[in-house]
């Protein structure tokens, strides 16, 4: 049985908050994305939007480098 395929993928973004003294850790693992295969373009986005809505449940506040939960993308050229 082949388990392995050259044109199917995995997007994967892992993290955890605070640094400091982490409360929560996310895993985001998207089979098959369908714009693009990279972790950081498809499921890091996700990571911070479940970050922001449970921030407040875990009493986190914004880092002091900037808002809590942002993600920017950079298009490569």
């Amino acid at each position: 049985s082949d388990l392995y395929s050259d044109a199917l993928y995995m997007a994967s973004f892992c993290g955890f908050a605070p640094v400091d003294r982490p409360k929560i850790v996310i895993g985001v693992f998207m089979d098959e994305p369908q714009t693009n295969y990279w972790g950081a373009s498809e499921a890091a986005p996700l990571f911070a939007r479940i970050l922001k809505h449970a921030a407040p449940y875990l009493k986190l506040e914004s880092a002091p480098f900037g808002p809590l939960a942002t993600t920017r993308i950079v298009p490569r050229t």
